[in-house]
């Protein structure tokens, strides 16, 4: 073998080399109580993760260690807007930005909007809340809208038509772009066109029990999906939802991921032991958890979030936690529906001593991460949102992702 003939070999090799060692995408990864570090996100599951920090240099790391990845080199990714698509909401807490095609007994089959690549999936009944064919824009109608699927308590199937008529009944099914419904006056059928929304009957819904150990996958057209399994290798990625669905992702349509498991509490699924909120000029709106104050889906910044607290200014989270967490974390800002109004500070209250407190957050802002907030032998957390400049006029803030985290076993 001639000298050159050996050098374009050698370089061949090292660029294959090169080539293996750079798959998978830029991610920051967030780890327990310490600061973000960029990685290349090499493969993985819900046990071990391999990343690439330097060249040639791979190690497998423990998800136990690990509160979350942002992928597109760890900024916060913005959506198109919600309003005008159409949404599944699922009784888990899930969400997909899906479209219904065919619905029969025991399962619904949705297509992606705007993942096209994804193929359509079948999707249990009983895990499924109801859909939004077109969120309304207006932030006021949205909530209405989205807790009239997520939160309906009355006993039977409710078809929302987009001239403001109402089907109520027992669903029977969509087939042809017609929705059947069984009333007390016969059988009624809706075409796909004029329905704006579908609440299923809550008590036949079924809401799976969250795993100790899963992933919460944030989608980059703004889904939400809970996974017992995740298997992610190069370009692609397989998940399966607590809701009983499994369906290949490729990796780019990632956005962020967050890990659920024995040293992580999100303070969304714990109600507070003391809450407190002040009043404006009579009207006092709830803390609502998962959702923001007006009930609709937690976004800052056009950023989605998956869980939090949505809460007006003036109100004051609190929980005990007897000691035994390490270290807390949150993102926070004025949620979207506040259509870029709002004026608040946020405080972090530890042991009734203030240990952060961000600077005046507006609606057009964005989102801001905290710092790593030390809980070292901490008794008492409070979450503190202040009205600023402009009294409490539309400051509907979130705190987005508030997690405790434990120290190692």
């Amino acid at each position: 073998m001639s000298p050159r003939t050996l050098l374009t070999a050698l370089l061949a090799v090292i660029a294959g080399l090169a080539g293996v060692a750079s798959a998978g995408d830029v991610v920051s990864v967030e780890p327990i109580g310490g600061d973000r570090y960029p990685a290349r996100w090499v493969s993985g599951n819900l046990r071990q993760l391999v990343l690439e920090t330097s060249a040639n240099a791979r190690q497998s790391v423990s998800i136990e260690t690990i509160a979350g990845i942002q992928l597109r080199e760890g900024k916060l990714r913005a959506i198109d807007s919600m309003a005008g698509s159409s949404w599944i909401v699922l009784a888990s807490g899930e969400r997909l930005r899906a479209q219904p095609s065919v619905i029969d007994e025991v399962s619904l089959t949705v297509s992606f909007s705007q993942l096209k690549s994804v193929a359509p999936i079948q999707i249990p009944l009983e895990g499924c809340r109801g859909f939004t064919l077109a969120l309304p824009s207006d932030p006021f109608r949205q909530g209405l809208d989205w807790q009239r699927i997520a939160q309906r308590r009355t006993e039977s199937d409710l078809i929302q038509l987009k001239n403001g008529d109402r089907v109520d009944g027992e669903f029977l099914g969509l087939v042809d772009a017609k929705f059947r419904t069984k009333t007390s006056l016969g059988e009624v059928l809706s075409e796909f066109g004029a329905v704006r929304s579908l609440a299923f009957n809550p008590a036949l819904s079924s809401v799976p029990k969250r795993p100790t150990r899963m992933a919460c996958a944030i989608l980059v057209d703004g889904s939400v999906l809970y996974l017992d399994e995740l298997t992610l290798n190069g370009e692609f990625c397989v998940v399966k939802s607590i809701s009983g669905f499994s369906l290949e992702l490729p990796t780019s349509a990632l956005a962020e991921v967050r890990f659920n498991h024995e040293r992580t509490v999100s303070l969304s699924d714990r109600v507070p032991d003391q809450l407190h909120v002040d009043g404006l000029l009579g009207t006092k709106r709830k803390p609502l958890a998962n959702v923001n104050v007006l009930g609709g889906p937690l976004m800052v910044g056009s950023v989605p979030f998956a869980n939090g607290w949505g809460v007006p200014s003036g109100s004051r989270l609190t929980w005990d936690l007897m000691g035994e967490y390490q270290a807390f974390t949150a993102v926070v800002g004025v949620d979207d529906s506040a259509s870029n109004g709002g004026i608040v500070e946020f405080e972090i209250i530890v042991d009734d001593r203030s240990v952060w407190r961000s600077s005046k957050l507006r609606g057009r802002d964005g989102p801001l991460r905290t710092p790593v907030i030390s809980m070292v032998g901490a008794k008492r957390l409070s979450l503190v949102v202040l009205a600023s400049d402009l009294g409490a006029v539309l400051d509907f803030a979130d705190w987005c992702h508030p997690t405790l985290f434990r120290g190692p076993s």
